[in-house]
């Protein structure tokens, strides 16, 4: 009853919070990142890239939510769906970094 009574303010808080998740989320892969530097991984820069767009993203949803409210949603379901691929290619790269070459 209360999403339905109040469909704008819920949509509205859901898309800021996944920008706030998205903001923190981009920040940890930095570090990320950076750890992968300190090791000499490849594609370490292409890493960071990917976190600093995710910051981005946050940040766009968290203080723009009203802006085309579709397109906000649309956006902000494909950057969750990339984010969690991007964990999941740090996950092996975090694997490779820490794993010595035989």
């Amino acid at each position: 009853v209360l999403v339905l009574r109040w469909n704008q303010k819920v949509t509205t808080t859901v898309i800021t919070i996944a920008g706030a998740a998205l903001i923190a989320d981009g920040i940890i892969k930095a570090q990320i990142a950076l750890t992968l530097k300190k090791a000499a991984a490849l594609g370490w820069k292409r890493d960071l890239i990917g976190a600093l767009v995710f910051i981005a993203i946050g940040v766009f949803l968290m203080f723009d939510p009203f802006a085309a409210k579709k397109a906000m949603i649309i956006i902000t379901g494909a950057a969750l769906i990339l984010s969690g691929i991007a964990n999941i290619w740090l996950g092996h790269e975090m694997k490779k970094a820490e794993t010595p070459a035989s």
